[in-house]
């Protein structure tokens, strides 16, 4: 492909997830995204600090200017011990309620787009299309519903109406791991919930598509992708290592379907660094400088792959 035609394209733009500086404060997280030269961030709202003090309105207010930093934010909804597809109702419940939060959060932030997970069924077998789909389906439509929620009574004109339609929050559903007891695993599971739900789009985790990510660009209309989560694997296949030292072949296949997506499928949103930061320097601990070092690597690893 020509220079001069690479140069007229609108880029991806290319960010990180605050996973990978979990244990600092947001301010410090987000500060780091901007040293990092990066306008994209999706901050996962269980982030220690955030989830201690997620009721504390001051504290909410305070960050709002920290947020605003971002020119491109997305909200990663609660997922550590939640599941939409759970059993017990009651769980199905707390899931969804967390989820309900996570939009308001998104909204008061001025977020663009929010990443969901799609669950599991509780026991180590296969879902259940009467159970486990089913209660997928009806989160899926209350999230939905809820996200085009409009207070009619704090309306001051019908022109309002429109700005607050546009300011709705794209819902993402992230393809799940090759797990067998995983919901939304195949490019099949996926493509059903897009066409069930017209606004809906897809997040697609590199490394959770596995060896099938080529089969995922071919077979899901790439124009519902919103958002990439992209990594590598290790000698162990743990996921979320870092993509330069990946193992093959799936580096070769990450970094071509990566150059694909933009340059044969168009693809012109998020591109998300997902790392975990366990998987480097042997399990051990690790400044704040060394993470941003390793970082900053990946970074430009994705910039070399992309010809920016």
């Amino acid at each position: 492909m020509s220079e001069l035609i690479k140069s007229k394209r609108l880029r991806p733009c290319i960010g990180v997830t605050s996973l990978f500086f979990w244990e600092y404060p947001i301010e410090e997280i987000i500060d780091t995204v901007k040293e990092l030269g990066l306008s994209c961030f999706e901050f996962v709202v269980e982030n220690p600090e955030f989830w201690k003090n997620r009721y504390d309105e001051d504290y909410l207010r305070n960050l709002k200017k920290e947020m605003s930093k971002i020119d491109y934010l997305s909200i990663h909804s609660p997922y550590l011990e939640l599941n939409p597809a759970s059993t017990n109702e009651n769980l199905r419940n707390i899931t969804l309620e967390e989820t309900f939060w996570a939009l308001h959060v998104a909204k008061f932030y001025g977020a663009k787009h929010m990443v969901f997970h799609a669950g599991q069924r509780s026991a180590k077998r296969l879902p259940r299309i009467n159970e486990e789909y089913a209660y997928l389906t009806n989160y899926i439509r209350l999230c939905s519903k809820f996200n085009e929620y409009i207070e009619y009574s704090e309306l001051e004109s019908v022109q309002q109406v429109d700005e607050l339609i546009k300011k709705e929050i794209v819902l993402s559903i992230e393809n799940s791991p090759k797990l067998l007891n995983k919901l939304c695993k195949t490019p099949e599971e996926i493509n059903y919930y897009l066409g069930k739900y017209e606004k809906l789009r897809f997040t697609l985790d590199f490394v959770h598509a596995n060896a099938d990510v080529a089969e995922f660009l071919r077979k899901v209309d790439t124009s519902k992708i919103s958002n990439i989560h992209i990594s590598g694997l290790d000698s162990k296949k743990s996921e979320h290592y870092s993509l330069i030292h990946s193992e093959e072949p799936y580096k070769s296949l990450f970094e071509k379907s990566l150059y694909d997506l933009v340059y044969k499928y168009n693809y012109k949103s998020s591109i998300i660094l997902e790392l975990n930061d366990l998987l480097f320097n042997k399990g051990n601990e690790m400044t704040k400088e060394q993470k941003i070092d390793i970082m900053s690597g990946e970074i430009n690893h994705i910039y070399e792959i992309l010809e920016f």
